[in-house]
Protein backbone atom coordinates (compact mmCIF):
# COMPACT_ATOMS: atom_id res chain seq x y z
CA UNK A 1 0.00 0.00 0.00
CA UNK A 2 1.48 2.92 -1.00
CA UNK A 3 -0.05 6.86 -0.15
CA UNK A 4 0.93 10.13 -1.63
CA UNK A 5 0.85 13.18 -0.16
CA UNK A 6 0.37 16.03 -1.83
CA UNK A 7 0.47 19.99 -2.86
CA UNK A 8 1.66 20.33 0.38
CA UNK A 9 4.43 22.42 2.16
CA UNK A 10 6.78 20.76 3.69
CA UNK A 11 8.86 21.92 7.02
CA UNK A 12 11.97 20.36 7.12
CA UNK A 13 14.98 21.36 9.72
CA UNK A 14 16.55 23.81 7.57
CA UNK A 15 13.77 25.18 4.97
CA UNK A 16 10.34 25.15 3.54
CA UNK A 17 9.31 24.23 0.15
CA UNK A 18 6.04 22.47 -2.07
CA UNK A 19 6.37 18.73 -2.93
CA UNK A 20 5.27 15.87 -2.62
CA UNK A 21 5.44 12.75 -0.24
CA UNK A 22 5.61 9.46 -0.98
CA UNK A 23 5.17 6.71 1.18
CA UNK A 24 5.21 2.91 0.58
CA UNK A 25 4.08 1.23 4.14
CA UNK A 26 5.34 3.23 6.87
CA UNK A 27 8.40 4.42 5.03
CA UNK A 28 9.00 7.57 3.31
CA UNK A 29 10.55 6.61 0.20
CA UNK A 30 10.16 9.15 -2.31
CA UNK A 31 10.03 13.10 -1.76
CA UNK A 32 9.35 14.73 -5.15
CA UNK A 33 6.94 15.52 -7.92
CA UNK A 34 5.31 13.31 -10.78
CA UNK A 35 5.00 10.45 -8.17
CA UNK A 36 1.22 10.15 -8.71
CA UNK A 37 1.31 6.88 -10.78
CA UNK A 38 3.34 5.34 -7.84
CA UNK A 39 0.63 5.75 -5.02
CA UNK A 40 -2.23 3.73 -4.49
CA UNK A 41 -3.91 6.62 -2.60
CA UNK A 42 -3.54 10.32 -2.71
CA UNK A 43 -4.11 12.79 -0.04
CA UNK A 44 -4.54 16.46 -1.01
CA UNK A 45 -2.75 18.97 1.67
CA UNK A 46 -3.33 21.84 -0.84
CA UNK A 47 -2.69 25.05 1.70
CA UNK A 48 -1.57 22.33 4.51
CA UNK A 49 1.89 22.14 6.44
CA UNK A 50 3.50 18.60 6.16
CA UNK A 51 5.96 18.47 8.80
CA UNK A 52 7.80 15.45 10.91
CA UNK A 53 6.03 13.93 13.89
CA UNK A 54 7.75 15.97 17.04
CA UNK A 55 9.34 14.04 19.99
CA UNK A 56 8.96 15.12 23.13
CA UNK A 57 12.02 13.58 25.06
CA UNK A 58 10.92 15.00 28.72
CA UNK A 59 7.13 12.63 29.68
CA UNK A 60 5.94 11.24 32.69
CA UNK A 61 3.45 8.90 30.71
CA UNK A 62 3.82 6.04 33.30
CA UNK A 63 6.34 7.28 36.21
CA UNK A 64 5.85 8.58 39.03
CA UNK A 65 1.97 7.83 39.11
CA UNK A 66 1.45 10.41 36.38
CA UNK A 67 -0.55 9.96 32.91
CA UNK A 68 -0.87 6.73 31.64
CA UNK A 69 0.64 5.02 28.46
CA UNK A 70 -3.16 5.04 27.28
CA UNK A 71 -3.15 8.89 26.82
CA UNK A 72 -0.63 9.02 24.47
CA UNK A 73 -3.03 9.16 22.02
CA UNK A 74 -3.77 12.94 22.62
CA UNK A 75 0.15 13.31 21.55
CA UNK A 76 -0.23 11.31 18.47
CA UNK A 77 -3.19 13.64 17.42
CA UNK A 78 -1.39 17.14 18.56
CA UNK A 79 1.53 15.98 16.12
CA UNK A 80 4.07 14.54 19.02
CA UNK A 81 4.78 10.82 17.43
CA UNK A 82 7.56 9.86 19.69
CA UNK A 83 8.15 10.25 23.52
CA UNK A 84 10.52 9.58 25.69
CA UNK A 85 9.55 8.24 29.44
CA UNK A 86 11.18 8.36 32.89
CA UNK A 87 11.91 5.05 34.08
CA UNK A 88 12.66 5.12 38.06
CA UNK A 89 15.15 2.19 39.30
CA UNK A 90 13.77 0.51 42.18
CA UNK A 91 16.02 -0.62 45.15
CA UNK A 92 17.88 -4.39 44.00
CA UNK A 93 17.27 -3.38 40.45
CA UNK A 94 19.89 -2.35 37.64
CA UNK A 95 19.47 -0.30 34.83
CA UNK A 96 18.14 -2.16 32.54
CA UNK A 97 16.07 -4.58 34.83
CA UNK A 98 14.19 -1.24 35.75
CA UNK A 99 13.67 -0.22 32.23
CA UNK A 100 12.55 -3.40 31.11
CA UNK A 101 9.75 -3.68 33.85
CA UNK A 102 8.55 -0.30 33.05
CA UNK A 103 8.57 -1.34 29.85
CA UNK A 104 6.79 -4.41 30.10
CA UNK A 105 4.49 -3.21 32.87
CA UNK A 106 3.18 0.09 31.26
CA UNK A 107 3.86 0.86 27.69
CA UNK A 108 4.30 -1.74 25.54
CA UNK A 109 1.38 -2.91 23.32
CA UNK A 110 -0.39 0.20 24.99
CA UNK A 111 1.05 3.36 23.74
CA UNK A 112 -0.06 4.83 20.64
CA UNK A 113 3.02 7.11 20.02
CA UNK A 114 6.85 5.31 19.47
CA UNK A 115 8.52 5.65 22.48
CA UNK A 116 11.61 5.29 24.26
CA UNK A 117 13.08 5.90 27.75
CA UNK A 118 15.26 7.63 30.53
CA UNK A 119 16.40 5.79 33.46
CA UNK A 120 16.17 7.18 37.12
CA UNK A 121 19.08 6.44 39.01
CA UNK A 122 17.51 5.72 42.82
CA UNK A 123 20.31 2.90 43.73
CA UNK A 124 23.21 4.72 43.13
CA UNK A 125 25.66 1.73 43.60
CA UNK A 126 28.94 0.46 42.97
CA UNK A 127 27.28 -1.70 40.00
CA UNK A 128 25.61 0.99 38.03
CA UNK A 129 29.05 2.65 37.08
CA UNK A 130 29.90 -0.80 35.97
CA UNK A 131 27.13 -1.22 34.38
CA UNK A 132 26.98 2.07 32.16
CA UNK A 133 29.55 0.91 29.54
CA UNK A 134 26.61 -1.54 28.62
CA UNK A 135 23.56 0.40 28.20
CA UNK A 136 23.69 1.96 24.90
CA UNK A 137 23.61 -1.45 23.19
CA UNK A 138 20.19 -1.95 25.19
CA UNK A 139 19.19 1.25 23.98
CA UNK A 140 19.79 3.69 26.95
CA UNK A 141 21.44 6.34 26.39
CA UNK A 142 20.62 8.99 28.93
CA UNK A 143 20.66 8.61 32.64
CA UNK A 144 18.56 11.26 35.05
CA UNK A 145 19.91 11.89 38.42
CA UNK A 146 17.86 14.62 40.88
CA UNK A 147 19.82 16.56 43.26
CA UNK A 148 16.21 17.49 44.98
CA UNK A 149 13.93 15.99 47.46
CA UNK A 150 16.18 15.06 50.30
CA UNK A 151 15.22 12.12 52.30
CA UNK A 152 13.29 10.17 49.29
CA UNK A 153 15.47 7.69 47.33
CA UNK A 154 15.30 10.41 44.69
CA UNK A 155 18.00 12.84 45.58
CA UNK A 156 21.50 11.88 45.16
CA UNK A 157 24.89 13.25 46.26
CA UNK A 158 27.43 15.30 44.12
CA UNK A 159 30.28 12.30 44.42
CA UNK A 160 27.46 9.87 42.83
CA UNK A 161 27.08 12.65 39.88
CA UNK A 162 30.76 13.38 39.27
CA UNK A 163 31.19 9.92 39.22
CA UNK A 164 28.70 9.05 36.75
CA UNK A 165 29.93 11.83 34.49
CA UNK A 166 32.99 10.54 34.45
CA UNK A 167 31.93 7.30 33.82
CA UNK A 168 29.23 8.03 30.93
CA UNK A 169 31.04 10.29 28.85
CA UNK A 170 33.60 6.90 27.94
CA UNK A 171 30.40 5.65 26.59
CA UNK A 172 28.52 8.15 25.01
CA UNK A 173 25.59 8.27 27.90
CA UNK A 174 24.30 11.62 28.81
CA UNK A 175 23.96 12.49 32.44
CA UNK A 176 20.84 14.43 33.06
CA UNK A 177 20.24 16.41 36.83
CA UNK A 178 16.93 18.00 38.16
CA UNK A 179 19.17 20.97 39.65
CA UNK A 180 17.26 22.42 43.12
CA UNK A 181 19.42 22.31 46.26
CA UNK A 182 17.51 19.86 48.05
CA UNK A 183 18.92 20.86 51.26
CA UNK A 184 18.30 24.07 51.51
CA UNK A 185 14.53 23.12 49.75
CA UNK A 186 14.13 21.44 52.90
CA UNK A 187 15.21 23.68 55.16
CA UNK A 188 12.77 25.86 53.68
CA UNK A 189 9.66 23.64 53.77
CA UNK A 190 10.22 23.05 57.53
CA UNK A 191 10.05 26.54 58.16
CA UNK A 192 7.57 27.05 56.52
CA UNK A 193 5.44 24.79 57.74
CA UNK A 194 6.53 25.60 61.44
CA UNK A 195 5.47 28.77 60.07
CA UNK A 196 1.69 27.10 59.48
CA UNK A 197 2.38 28.61 55.74
CA UNK A 198 0.67 25.32 54.23
CA UNK A 199 -1.21 26.79 51.25
CA UNK A 200 -0.35 25.98 47.69
CA UNK A 201 1.56 29.53 46.82
CA UNK A 202 4.18 29.12 49.74
CA UNK A 203 5.45 25.77 47.05
CA UNK A 204 6.76 28.79 45.52
CA UNK A 205 8.38 30.50 48.60
CA UNK A 206 10.25 26.73 49.35
CA UNK A 207 11.99 26.77 46.21
CA UNK A 208 12.97 30.31 45.37
CA UNK A 209 15.21 30.84 42.05
CA UNK A 210 18.49 31.22 43.71
CA UNK A 211 17.83 27.38 45.13
CA UNK A 212 17.79 26.34 41.18
CA UNK A 213 20.55 28.53 39.92
CA UNK A 214 22.89 27.34 42.38
CA UNK A 215 22.60 23.72 41.94
CA UNK A 216 22.12 24.29 38.28
CA UNK A 217 25.81 26.06 38.61
CA UNK A 218 26.94 23.15 40.56
CA UNK A 219 26.04 20.72 37.96
CA UNK A 220 28.12 22.42 35.59
CA UNK A 221 31.03 22.67 37.66
CA UNK A 222 30.81 19.11 38.44
CA UNK A 223 30.39 18.87 34.54
CA UNK A 224 33.60 20.78 33.81
CA UNK A 225 35.68 19.15 36.55
CA UNK A 226 34.31 15.71 34.90
CA UNK A 227 34.70 17.48 31.19
CA UNK A 228 31.92 15.52 30.42
CA UNK A 229 28.47 16.57 28.39
CA UNK A 230 25.60 17.14 31.30
CA UNK A 231 21.86 18.06 30.42
CA UNK A 232 19.95 20.40 32.68
CA UNK A 233 16.23 19.32 32.89
CA UNK A 234 13.08 21.90 32.68
CA UNK A 235 14.77 24.62 33.69
CA UNK A 236 12.39 27.06 35.19
CA UNK A 237 14.36 30.20 35.82
CA UNK A 238 16.40 33.34 34.38
CA UNK A 239 19.56 32.32 36.66
CA UNK A 240 19.81 28.97 35.78
CA UNK A 241 18.95 29.52 32.16
CA UNK A 242 21.81 32.35 31.60
CA UNK A 243 24.06 29.32 33.72
CA UNK A 244 23.38 27.04 31.15
CA UNK A 245 23.41 29.72 28.36
CA UNK A 246 27.09 31.50 29.65
CA UNK A 247 28.44 27.83 29.92
CA UNK A 248 27.53 26.47 26.48
CA UNK A 249 28.49 29.62 25.01
CA UNK A 250 32.07 29.38 26.40
CA UNK A 251 32.33 25.91 25.00
CA UNK A 252 30.85 23.46 27.87
CA UNK A 253 28.76 21.24 26.62
CA UNK A 254 25.99 22.30 28.71
CA UNK A 255 22.43 21.73 27.71
CA UNK A 256 19.06 22.21 29.04
CA UNK A 257 15.29 22.26 28.72
CA UNK A 258 12.72 24.31 29.42
CA UNK A 259 8.72 23.82 29.48
CA UNK A 260 6.29 26.08 28.01
CA UNK A 261 4.71 26.72 31.59
CA UNK A 262 7.75 28.11 32.57
CA UNK A 263 7.66 30.92 30.50
CA UNK A 264 3.71 31.52 30.93
CA UNK A 265 2.67 30.63 34.23
CA UNK A 266 3.85 32.74 37.74
CA UNK A 267 3.48 32.11 41.27
CA UNK A 268 0.24 34.39 41.07
CA UNK A 269 -1.21 30.97 39.68
CA UNK A 270 -0.40 29.08 42.91
CA UNK A 271 -2.88 31.60 45.35
CA UNK A 272 -6.00 31.15 42.95
CA UNK A 273 -8.53 30.82 45.86
CA UNK A 274 -10.71 27.49 47.00
CA UNK A 275 -7.42 25.63 46.63
CA UNK A 276 -7.11 25.90 42.82
CA UNK A 277 -3.63 26.28 43.07
CA UNK A 278 -3.03 22.84 44.59
CA UNK A 279 -4.01 21.95 40.83
CA UNK A 280 -0.81 22.27 39.49
CA UNK A 281 1.55 22.56 42.91
CA UNK A 282 3.68 20.03 40.82
CA UNK A 283 4.97 22.60 38.87
CA UNK A 284 8.15 25.00 39.70
CA UNK A 285 6.25 28.39 39.40
CA UNK A 286 9.38 31.44 38.85
CA UNK A 287 9.42 34.44 36.80
CA UNK A 288 11.88 33.63 33.78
Amino acid sequence: MSTLIKNGTIISAVNEYKADILIEGEKIVAIGTGLDERADEIIDAAGKYVFPGGVDEHVHYGSFGSLTFETSNAAVVGGTTTIVDFAPQPKGLSIKEAVKVHNEELAEGVSAADYSFHCVVMDPTEKIFEEIPTLPEAGISTLKFFMAYKGTPFMVDDSTIFKALEVAKKYGVTIMVHAENGEIVDALQRKLVAEGKTDPKYHADSRPPLVEAEATNRAIYLAKMANSPIFIVHVSCKEAMEAVRDANMSGVPVYGETCTHYLTLTEECLAKPDFEGATNSCIKYKHI
